[in-house]
């Protein structure tokens, strides 16, 4: 509403303009109001985290329809899966918000010193040897807000199977983009236009996003409650719960400001988790 309104930005309280839902006052009150909830044992139920299991069935399930959708010739549809098992490996390889998968832009593609992989990635033949080190360097990430300092790195695990392996998927769906004349120079995750026939050059939503999720794990039977926030908790619980990584190394890749700290107890806490009731289709 306060944006319709023109009252866009933070909100300054001495000159009065400004949004006044985006505040420092209001952001810093709920956060310590959050805090002092958890210390007094009342937790607020938490995103459903999606199992590993669960996203190597989604994965798979993907990479088998995607193949099917170019042998048949049906481009576009290949594309639309093709960016829907992009956009699941990137937020748990990188653990890295939806929001931020939806806007991510080539540039933003890095190596570990910091350096662009956009030309590389441009290239026919993919360019990277196997367990090739890479990052993610999302501009306008919750850290980089709050710390004022630019973008934060992420690093993205390498996986097991090549099917769920985030920067040969994002290869193959910049290679396949010229087939339905999208450009990779912006956005790379296009959104869908209003009639599902066809994509726009801007970001895809958080929003949509979870749709297509959710709307996979319905059609394979998997849904549980399950949201997009639902992979950035999954793959951090994986890591502690199967690889034993310590709270403070999952902190610390979550971007937590006080890695190890309450906020990352909470994320892996899996007894926060109500699984949410599923309506049934009609």
């Amino acid at each position: 509403m306060f944006q319709r309104l023109g009252r866009i930005g933070d909100y300054d309280p001495v000159r009065q303009v400004g949004n006044p839902c985006s505040s420092a006052s209001i952001a810093a009150l709920k956060h310590a109001y959050a805090a002092q909830q958890w210390q007094l044992g009342y937790a607020e139920c938490s995103a459903v985290s999606l199992s590993f299991d669960k996203y190597q069935q989604l994965q798979q399930a993907l990479h088998t329809e995607v193949t099917a959708a170019w042998q048949k010739g049906s481009t576009q549809e290949a594309l639309l899966l093709q960016r829907d098992q992009l956009a699941f490996s990137l937020c748990w390889g990188a653990a890295v918000r939806a929001e931020n998968a939806g806007a991510l832009q080539l540039k933003e593609v890095q190596d570990r010193r910091g350096q662009p992989l956009g030309p590389l990635l441009l290239q026919p033949a993919f360019p990277f040897p196997e367990g090739f080190q890479w990052q993610l360097a999302p501009d306008g990430t919750k850290v980089a807000r709050r710390r004022r300092a630019g973008v934060v790195p992420m690093t993205v695990l390498p996986p097991a199977e090549a099917y769920r392996d985030a920067l040969r998927l994002l290869h193959q769906y910049i290679q396949a983009c010229p087939t339905c004349h999208l450009s990779t120079s912006g956005y790379l995750l296009h959104a869908q236009t209003p009639d599902g026939q066809g994509f726009k050059q801007e970001p895809w939503s958080t929003s949509s996003l979870n749709k297509r999720l959710q709307h996979h794990l319905h059609r394979l039977g998997l849904f549980a409650g399950e949201s997009s926030h639902g992979l950035r908790r999954g793959t951090a619980i994986h890591d502690h719960q199967q690889l034993g990584s310590t709270p403070a190394a999952i902190g610390d890749r979550l971007l937590h400001a006080d890695p190890g700290g309450v906020q990352t107890k909470r994320y892996l806490d899996t007894s926060r988790e109500t699984e949410r009731p599923v309506r049934q289709r009609r």
